[in-house]
């Protein structure tokens, strides 16, 4: 009983994750929202780690 709860608890998580990856762009909802900013909060030091280094390969 616990391993068909624990299953239908993976299946509805990886339905969301699935259903967050695709419109995170679109979506007016505060998850959408507060993902995308996460994902610009995570990816802001890789790009300006790239811009200096494209910066002194110029």
């Amino acid at each position: 009983m616990i391993y068909i709860i624990g299953f239908i608890c993976f299946l509805l998580l990886v339905l969301l994750f699935c259903r967050l990856i695709q419109k995170p762009k679109n979506s007016s909802v505060f998850l959408g929202k507060r993902m995308m900013k996460l994902w610009n909060w995570a990816d802001l030091p890789m790009f300006v780690w790239a811009i200096r280094h494209l910066d002194r390969t110029l």
